[in-house]
């Protein structure tokens, strides 16, 4: 089995362990909270630094093939979860399956009060489910170049902001 299948396929089974089945925001696009800690912190690209401790192995497997996941928060109030490579073979994998030569996949998200994002509206299965479901709410922090978000059952993953 190809580095990149294996990689892909970590990537559904992962995906396969969190789906539930939460209904989806019939609002296209509701407006984010002004009362929002992280207004103007969170857009960005953000590399997945750190998981919660029951995902880790099959994350720490997909980084040995030089693949690692991001989180980009666009302006637009679009989130996309993609994965990436370091290695040279990495990346030739991702282009050979990938327009850009990164896998990704679109949701939606909106800014709550204080630290509270909510998640929703993607298409995808597999995002969903790493997405610990449509709808979600986790907490986010950002202090510089950090991030920090725990999910409603208090599992927590730490990203980097990409320069």
């Amino acid at each position: 089995m190809s580095r990149f299948l294996l990689a892909a396929f970590l990537l559904a089974g992962f995906a396969s362990l969190g789906a539930t089945e939460d209904k989806a925001d019939n609002k296209d696009n509701p407006p984010n909270d002004p009362k929002s800690n992280n207004k103007d912190k969170i857009v960005g690209k953000w590399k997945v630094t750190e998981y919660p401790k029951e995902h880790a192995p099959a994350y720490e497997q997909i980084a040995t093939l030089g693949f690692w996941f991001y989180i980009e928060f666009k302006s637009n109030n679009v989130l996309v979860l993609g994965l990436g490579a370091d290695t040279p073979e990495g990346q030739k994998q991702l282009k050979r399956v990938a327009e850009n030569g990164e896998l990704t996949w679109d949701a939606k998200y909106r800014l709550l009060a204080v630290d509270v994002v909510q998640i929703y509206g993607a298409k995808e299965k597999q995002l969903n489910a790493a997405l610990l479901g449509d709808n979600t709410k986790p907490s986010i922090t950002v202090k510089n170049d950090e991030m920090t978000i725990k999910d409603p059952e208090g599992k927590i993953t730490k990203l980097t902001r990409l320069k």
